[in-house]
């Protein structure tokens, strides 16, 4: 290999990046939406798993790794996992009888409104928020490196 070459290759890419993240990130919100959907509970350790699969794969695949990217990463990860609690009660509303693209439609037209009545309920709805935040942010953000 060229000098050139391994340069390319170490180059940041930040759209790969994103697009991995996403996939990633994606990956483990169809885990939590199924959990959610079947058990009628959030389970916290998958909301950690959302944030772990978009850090990673945003510093594996995108060759980034600072601030910008922990705040990138904790980002995608909190809309993956607000995503995932709309794409896991659409679910269950289909386990229940309604359609669930109906369902799904309806609660992304009104996800202003999901949000805040989401964050009124507890302290519990903060927590998993961070669960899914803080190890996105972590990995990306290249704090695990540092001593």
């Amino acid at each position: 290999m060229t000098e050139s070459s391994m340069e390319v290759e170490n180059k940041p890419n930040w759209v790969v990046g994103i697009l991995a993240a996403i996939g990633a990130g994606l990956i483990g919100g169809i885990a939590y939406a199924a959990v959610m959907a079947y058990t009628e509970n959030e389970i916290g350790y998958l909301a950690i798993v959302i944030g772990l699969l978009v850090g990673f794969a945003l510093v594996k695949f995108g060759k980034v790794s600072n601030i910008a990217a922990g705040i990138v990463a904790a980002v995608l990860a909190l809309v993956i996992w607000f995503f995932s609690i709309e794409v896991g009660t659409a679910w269950y509303a289909a386990t229940e009888g309604w359609g669930f693209f109906d369902f799904l439609k309806e609660e992304l037209k009104n996800t202003d409104e999901l949000i805040r009545v989401y964050f009124e309920e507890d302290v519990k709805s903060y927590l998993f928020a961070a669960l899914a935040a803080v190890p996105a942010f972590w990995i990306a953000g290249g704090l695990r490196n540092r001593n």
